[in-house]
């Protein structure tokens, strides 16, 4: 088992605004008052669960990697085949 992690200032960032997230940020657009605040609050909720999960992978002995920005793919795809031995 592997944990991909990435920081708090990237879900905030992109979190929202991912091609295969599009129909949330519509439903918020579409759905919500104010469309900003619901974002920003959210942001808040999606950084304290990626925490918890990240410190629970950290508590119970589970591989973490921390994808940064300027991480390629393919650098993650390395580094998850390694951990698992291909």
């Amino acid at each position: 088992m592997i944990c991909l992690y990435t920081s708090d200032e990237e879900i905030e960032r992109l979190y929202f605004f991912r091609e295969d997230h599009k129909m949330i940020l519509d439903c918020i657009n579409a759905y919500t008052t104010n469309p900003e605040e619901t974002i920003k609050h959210s942001n808040k909720s999606m950084v304290k669960f990626s925490n918890e999960i990240n410190n629970a992978c950290i508590k119970n002995g589970i591989r973490t990697i921390n994808r940064t920005p300027n991480m390629s793919i393919e650098e993650q795809f390395k580094l998850v085949r390694e951990h698992f031995g291909f």
